[in-house]
């Protein structure tokens, strides 16, 4: 299992992303939420 996540967005504006996880025992967890891309400055 990784302890980080990371990607690039593709398109600016309201996005979101979801995680699931499962342990051994069977028990699973969801998380979800939401944020806004913007464009970075162009140099």
């Amino acid at each position: 299992m990784e302890p980080r996540f990371s990607f690039a967005p593709e398109k600016p504006g309201p996005s979101w992303v979801e995680a699931e996880a499962q342990w051994p025992d069977g028990r699973r967890v969801f998380a979800v939420t939401h944020f806004t891309v913007v464009p970075s400055p162009k140099p």
